[in-house]
């Protein structure tokens, strides 16, 4: 027999507003998003109200994908980010609050990849400079 979780809307344990668990005006940067998972998170995000901030290495890209949510009728703001450079992050965390006012949310999707990098799983993956 497989055990099988219920949350019920009148469960005590679980507060209100956890069960109308909305994203409708946060705003939530997602990092990595001009394609893949990234993009699609931003893009659902956007259709169920939230403001995405589209932040990407490619900011070509990123764009395309804010068009893509515009063109849909939701709300996103494109930034370039480089998530290896502190002082990019910064810039991008600046522009976000400069343009909305605060973040609400922050989904880090970004990947690195290094075209060196034999693919392999993810345990036995080890870098040129010997760090993990």
């Amino acid at each position: 027999m497989q055990n099988t979780i219920t949350q019920l809307t009148e469960d005590p344990g679980v507060p209100v507003a956890a069960r109308d668990f909305s994203v409708k005006d946060i705003v939530v940067i997602v990092i990595g998003a001009a394609q893949g998972i990234g993009r699609e998170l931003a893009r659902q995000y956007a259709a169920a109200g939230a403001i995405p901030v589209v932040a990407d290495l490619n900011i070509d890209k990123a764009e395309r994908v804010v068009a893509e949510i515009r063109d849909d009728g939701g709300t996103a703001f494109g930034v370039a980010v480089d998530i290896g450079d502190r002082e990019s992050v910064n810039e991008m965390a600046n522009a976000a609050t400069a343009k909305f006012g605060r973040i609400d949310a922050l989904i880090s999707n970004a990947a690195i990849f290094v075209a060196t990098l034999p693919k392999r799983p993810f345990d036995q993956i080890h870098f040129p400079n010997g760090s993990r």
